[in-house]
């Protein structure tokens, strides 16, 4: 499911660079990277597609996944989550929580909002975030598995985090498992 996630963001940053190219030409800009993919306009394309894809990784005549927000519901704890409810409306279970943190850069923010993943009873966790330079990026990510490493999880999990470098106008992943048992992260 990490495979599909991150083509899914990947699709995501094609269309933001295909819209920074489109909009530097319609606006006579000599290079494409002056032009800004904004904060709203991030995290808007990447909720709209998880929540377009929610719909289709659902189970026909069986439990139903339903994306939070959606169209008509507002943030549901996470900035996203899928939840698979049963024929009768019964919650069954947290498929996907997903923090995304690409409107400010501070630490600390990023960190409080990392917190919520840990904590998640979700199968799979997805953490977007942004710096401007792909070292800044690498530390982040690096940041964030050691701060998982020391959380002792009460379920098994996949993570996927995700910084977009501002200045390489791409995402930069890396993936983890976190086991039940200890503070072992792989």
């Amino acid at each position: 499911m990490l495979d599909q996630f991150q083509a899914w963001l990947e699709e995501v940053q094609k269309s933001a660079v295909d819209y920074k190219v489109t909009t530097a030409k319609e606006r006579g800009i000599a290079n494409w990277k002056k032009v800004i993919w904004t904060s709203p306009m991030k995290n808007a394309a990447i909720k709209a597609k998880f929540s377009e894809m929610a719909g289709k990784v659902g189970m026909p005549g069986r439990d139903q996944i339903k994306c939070r927000p959606s169209r008509k519901a507002g943030e549901w704890l996470y900035d996203l989550v899928w939840r698979r409810f049963d024929q009768e409306g019964n919650l069954v279970e947290v498929i996907l929580a997903m923090e995304i943190e690409v409107s400010y850069m501070q630490e600390c923010t990023k960190r409080y909002d990392f917190n919520k993943l840990l904590q998640a009873d979700s199968s799979y966790k997805v953490f977007v975030f942004q710096q401007k330079t792909k070292e800044d990026v690498e530390a982040g990510l690096q940041r964030l598995k050691s701060a998982a490493a020391q959380y002792r999880f009460r379920s098994d999990s996949e993570f996927l985090l995700c910084g977009w470098s501002t200045l390489k106008n791409e995402f930069i992943f890396d993936r983890f498992h976190a086991r039940r048992e200890a503070d072992l992260v792989s």
